[in-house]
């Protein structure tokens, strides 16, 4: 089984309808790839600019969303994590144009960014985490956020959160730490994380000599890529290894 989605150009397209039948036979193909679950592996998603990372990532929440919201035995919780409000806005408000009930779905918004959201996202906002109760958890399938903002979740003392389904946008532009603090905490055991980005764009922001001695200044979508065998590009034939 294939635990990664490679997007990509195609060099030889002969139109717009083409290219958009191309690209929902793979949005398909890979929403189900999905839905059938990699773990423990992370399932990662990447590719240049412009090829539907985002896109992909959002209909495949909507999807796990309909395929898991009734499950009684193992509750849906889906955390959607970015690492900038731009990023996880632009989820948010496609998810609000969908199906989901916009009482199952809450924004964690930070003071500062809570004056420049777009009114559409207002009134599923919360800034202050504390303020989730336990009632209000319970009737929630998603919860979205910027990586800092979702650390706050420690905050629910006695209310321990662990979701099903864990997406992270613009992940290669994250610290490896950032996502760690949050994976596997709130991630149940045999929960699915989603990765998705572009390792080869400007990566994470490591300012510290130490760190990036250490090897912080490289994103885990990086790391995934590059170090472990499951992922790695083989060198021969330009391809990735197939699971």
């Amino acid at each position: 089984m294939k635990l990664y989605l490679h997007l990509h150009y195609s060099a030889n397209l002969l139109s717009f309808s083409r290219f958009f039948v191309q690209f929902q036979k793979s949005l398909e193909l890979q929403v189900t790839r999905i839905l059938d679950k990699s773990t423990p592996h992370p399932f990662l998603i990447f590719g240049p600019p412009g090829t539907g990372k985002t896109t992909t990532v959002c209909e495949a929440i909507l999807q796990v969303w309909k395929a898991f919201r009734s499950n009684v035995h193992n509750p849906l919780l889906i955390i959607v994590a970015a690492h900038s409000n731009t990023a996880i806005d632009l989820v948010v408000k496609s998810l609000l144009q969908s199906d989901v009930p916009h009482q199952e779905i809450i924004r964690l918004v930070s003071l500062g960014h809570y004056d420049n959201l777009d009114p559409s996202i207002r009134p599923i906002a919360i800034k202050e985490v504390k303020k989730l109760t336990r009632e209000k958890l319970t009737s929630l399938k998603i919860i979205c956020g910027t990586l800092d903002k979702l650390e706050q979740l420690r905050k629910l003392k006695g209310r321990p959160l662990k979701s099903s389904h864990m997406f992270v946008d613009e992940a290669g532009q994250a610290t490896e730490a950032a996502i760690t603090q949050i994976w596997p905490k709130y991630l149940q055991p045999n929960g699915q994380l989603i990765l998705a980005g572009d390792p080869h764009q400007l990566g994470p922001v490591v300012k510290s000599k130490e760190a990036r001695y250490l090897g912080l200044h490289r994103s885990l979508m990086e790391r995934f890529l590059a170090d472990v065998d499951l992922y790695k590009k083989q060198l021969i034939n330009n391809n990735f290894n197939d699971m």
